[in-house]
């Protein structure tokens, strides 16, 4: 009471409260009973229980693997009262026997400086039985990948007249596999490799008349040789010319323009530059429900490549149910990849896709999406499917 008031501070202190995600804070400036005097008041809003229950089935999986797939999952938003974010989730194949992961993850806050770490563990174990052809036995295959990683970020004053929210982050990725099973990949000779590399980032979020605008720029560099499976011998027998030494560009844009009528139009650009052949992991995916619609998960995928999705919101609607809303929506998906050092016959592929789907959502415990995708541009690839029916259901609770 009666101190100077300093703009930036206030906005700073709202962008900290709301980093959390089990918090919304807000701040009401009224002017005071003398001149010169401003009242504050901040608002916070938290939820009720600071943890959530996931349960979740979709057909986003890989062919090899079943493409339905079960997750089950919890978040704590508090843990042990100290700000710390934590969750686990378990996915699995619909028969529970094919493909078995451990995803974990971790948001550390650092009050003092107003930093953040975050940390995400997966490891999963996959297995596959293929025909053996006419008189033999079936093959049989099985596979393992791990990850760890850390990133340390530090936002940054707003700029641009405080509309622009932004910051830095430097990271850390361990990887391992035996196998790309999980990317719809059938090799027999399976390859141990390590992956070892540093990440530097920026991220950016600002909000204007029309909508809101979001930008990624991240620079990923792998020295190298840090063991046998993280060296070119081990590299190079996972993927033709792959060089356990490289850095690729990675970057995307997104923009909401709210529409008249209560339309709104998506558009997000996604997109990666490489220094040479990359392992599965590390290539840009180009086909799936995140990626272009109405093709195979995961399978089309390339070291360098930009995918652009395009969406046309109609405006949320009801049934007279309380609670209950949906909203349909159109879009038309583009995507092209190239390897940086391809096979004799290997061709840059071209991928594009159309149509329609429907989003539902009820007391924010129950949401889905349902959409159909028309294939409309294959080049480069065969594909004996004309579009895909994609779906997802998530129960919260």
């Amino acid at each position: 009471e009666g101190e100077l008031l300093d703009r930036q501070t206030l906005v700073d202190d709202l962008d900290w409260l709301n980093r959390s995600t089990r918090r919304s804070a807000t701040a009401l400036l009224q002017s005071g009973d003398q001149p010169g005097e401003t009242n504050i008041r901040i608002g916070v809003e938290e939820m009720d229980k600071p943890w959530v229950l996931l349960a979740a089935w979709d057909n986003h999986g890989v062919d090899v693997l079943g493409e339905e797939r079960w997750t089950f999952g919890l978040s704590h938003f508090n843990l042990f009262g100290s700000g710390i974010e934590a969750g686990y989730e378990y996915v699995a194949d619909d028969r529970f026997d094919r493909l078995s992961a451990h995803i974990a993850h971790a948001t550390i806050p650092i009050p003092a400086w107003r930093h953040e770490v975050r940390w995400l563990g997966y490891l999963a174990d996959s297995s596959a039985s293929l025909y053996g052809g006419t008189g033999m036995e079936n093959l049989s295959l099985g596979g393992r990948s791990w990850q760890s990683s850390m990133e340390y970020r530090v936002p940054m004053i707003r700029a641009f007249q405080r509309r622009v929210r932004h910051e830095a982050l430097l990271g850390f990725d361990a990887k391992g596999a035996n196998s790309d099973l999980e990317f719809g990949f059938t090799d027999p000779l399976g390859t141990n490799t390590e992956i070892y590399q540093f990440k530097l980032g920026y991220e950016a979020d600002w909000s204007d008349s029309c909508g809101q605008s979001r930008a990624r720029l991240y620079c990923l560099l792998s020295p190298g040789g840090w063991n046998d499976q993280n060296g070119d011998e081990a590299y190079g027998a996972a993927r033709y010319e792959a060089d356990s030494s490289y850095s690729f560009l990675v970057f995307s844009g997104e923009r909401d323009i709210e529409l008249p009528g209560g339309f709104q139009f998506d558009a997000e650009i996604t997109g990666q530059v490489s220094t040479s052949n990359l392992l599965a992991s590390e290539q840009l995916s180009l086909s799936g429900p995140w990626a272009v619609r109405g093709f195979a998960p995961s399978e089309l995928r390339a070291d360098n490549g930009v995918v652009g999705r395009f969406e046309l919101q109609a405006p949320a609607m009801s049934l007279g149910i309380p609670g209950f809303g949906w909203q349909p929506f159109s879009f038309f998906d583009l995507g092209w990849g190239q390897s940086v050092s391809p096979l004799e016959d290997e061709e840059d592929l071209l991928l594009a896709s159309g149509g329609l789907g429907i989003r539902g959502e009820f007391q924010k415990n129950l949401s889905s999406e349902l959409h159909y995708a028309w294939q409309a541009v294959e080049d480069g690839f065969e594909d004996p499917e004309s579009g895909r029916l994609e779906a997802r259901l998530i129960l919260r609770w």
